[in-house]
């Protein structure tokens, strides 16, 4: 049977989500990746090395004994063949389920200077090894051991549920202390997502969105609002708007309906050759190719 993620209510302003913890060598398929939306991150590294950048900010690498803390922007990472990790994923989110936290540049701590978050770490890949059954893929929801005696899983529940809690404070502890910030639940709330309404809403016409009328639709500054995807997306405004158009692009190409031609003025492209020229640049293949394939590349 599946096992939906855990949430653990922590107060009633904050509430963590579990998405996965282990300890072990890192997937061949998963050495290099790029990720859009990924939730708070944790890692540890034991073994190898692990490179992690995004855009408009400096690269950050992570050596043996070493804790990347990484914020839930979009990102890229390398590890070296063989890298093995202490790796927790997870989400905060306040009661309304937007965002706890306001996060600052990404961490590198030695594991020597904070030894409670190791502990903390360990603590629950084991309680959550003793909850769960392996699964093939570390990112998918686990499975739930059969129960065996009466109250065993519930013990094994309880005992999961406070090494999670535990874990949730080590790392605001470490976060906290280190420039991140806890949202406002007006600033969590307001200015962020109606900017990011606006612009789904807006489409694709040709030329890119106007960052004063963005701004105006969210009730900010342009400054306050380069700064709100800055800290919270970690991506520019119009960058954030053009993956939009490019998951569109990708998904148009994938179902096949519509010709190549259609499918850039549609996207507000002033030509094929435009369209085309952007999506290699964007996505390293060209339309027609990425269509041949069914809709895989590394994008």
């Amino acid at each position: 049977m599946k096992l939906e993620p855990l949430s653990v209510t922590i107060s009633s302003e904050l509430r963590a989500r579990f998405v996965y913890a282990y300890e072990g060598a890192v997937d061949p398929g998963a050495l290099a990746m790029r990720q859009s939306h990924p939730p708070l991150t944790a890692w540890l590294v034991r073994r190898g090395r692990v490179r992690v950048a995004r855009a408009q900010a400096r690269a950050l690498t992570a050596d043996p004994g070493q804790w990347l803390l990484l914020p839930p922007r979009s990102r890229e990472h390398t590890m070296e063949p063989g890298t093995r990790l202490l790796s927790v994923r997870f989400e905060l989110e306040q009661a309304g389920g937007t965002a706890w936290l306001r996060p600052g540049r990404e961490l590198r701590l030695d594991a020597a200077k904070c030894p409670e978050l190791e502990a903390a770490g360990r603590a629950l890949i084991d309680a959550t090894e003793r909850l769960w059954l392996p699964s093939p893929r570390r990112d998918q929801f686990l499975t739930v051991r059969p129960a065996g005696p009466p109250g065993r899983h519930l013990r094994h529940l309880l005992t999961w549920s406070a090494a999670f809690q535990a874990w949730t404070t080590q790392f605001l502890e470490a976060v906290l202390s280190r420039g991140w910030k806890v949202n406002q639940p007006d600033e969590a709330t307001g200015a962020l997502p109606l900017a990011q309404e606006h612009l789904r809403c807006r489409g694709f016409a040709p030329g890119p969105p106007r960052l004063a009328v963005i701004a105006r639709a969210a009730g900010v500054s342009v400054s306050h609002l380069k700064r709100l995807f800055a800290e919270e997306l970690g991506t520019p405004p119009l960058r954030w708007w053009d993956q939009l158009r490019l998951e569109e692009a990708r998904r148009r190409l994938y179902d096949g309906a519509d010709p190549v031609k259609r499918i850039a003025y549609e996207l507000g492209f002033h030509s094929p050759a435009h369209f085309s020229a952007w999506f290699r640049r964007r996505a390293s293949i060209t339309p027609l190719r990425y269509r041949q394939r069914g809709g895989t590349a590394n994008v």
